[in-house]
């Protein structure tokens, strides 16, 4: 397809493009040229996946991290400041002794029916622009974390996203021994539940007083209960694995 090629051509040219102008923005080195994973786009009918970067995804990311509902259920503190969401972003980078440390934009195109606007400086019809709506990736050996943007849930996306990031982890060289994939959610968090066990999850474990939401901090140490799940890598039709 040639929106395929025109997002691959995008994702190569990471590395040359200029950074925006930010007061606080520190260009990243491109996720491209250190993803383990590769310059691979995922592109089914709505949302694609593409390596997440502080030079394309800054604000966006800082949207989800600074807002209170996406945070709900999160150990993390709501972000007050865009100096938090930078300096977390540098930290989700592949390295040697953590090759799986990379997460991954949840791309959401324009609609069909979402009009293009005029530019009010020069007349020029504006395009609207595909958003980040969420991001997902490992955030420990072999455990995936998600998170999308409140104002799009329930809309299946996080759903589509999974599917898609499943078929890319058991592609991923970084990744080709692992023989499988976990995830884990509040006990209390249905949407999360639902969501791994539409992917194919399977419950594991279930621990007690296991974390604390960061919502929670001071209120006499209350801890939450986490459900695991694990995810089996994939048999080919001869019996080995993908």
């Amino acid at each position: 397809m040639a929106a395929v090629a025109k997002y691959k051509k995008e994702l190569e040219n990471f590395a040359s493009r200029k950074a925006p102008s930010h007061p606080i923005f520190t260009p990243l080195p491109s996720l491209l040229q250190q993803s383990t994973m590769g310059a691979h786009v995922v592109e089914p009918s709505r949302l694609w996946l593409e390596p997440l970067n502080s030079e394309e995804h800054f604000e966006d990311y800082y949207a989800i991290q600074s807002h209170p509902l996406a945070m709900f259920w999160s150990s993390q503190t709501v972000h007050t400041t865009r100096e938090q969401s930078l300096a977390q972003m540098e930290s989700m980078r592949p390295s040697v002794d953590k090759p799986w440390n990379e997460r991954w934009a949840i791309m959401l195109r324009p609609m069909a029916t979402e009009a293009a606007s005029p530019n009010e400086e020069n007349g020029a019809v504006k395009k609207p622009k595909p958003k980040m709506i969420g991001f997902l990736g490992i955030v420990r050996q072999d455990e995936i974390g998600y998170k999308l943007h409140p104002d799009f849930w329930g809309n299946g996306y996080m759903s589509e996203a999974l599917a898609l990031f499943i078929d890319l982890f058991w592609k991923w060289d970084a990744m080709k021994s692992s023989t499988r994939l976990i995830a884990a959610a509040d006990s209390e968090n249905k949407g999360s539940l639902r969501v791994l066990e539409k992917a194919g999850f399977i419950k594991d474990r279930y621990e007690k007083e296991f974390y604390e939401r960061a919502i929670d901090q001071g209120k006499g140490g209350k801890k939450r209960d986490l459900q695991f799940f694990y995810l089996d890598r994939p048999q080919r039709n001869d019996g080995t694995s993908n």
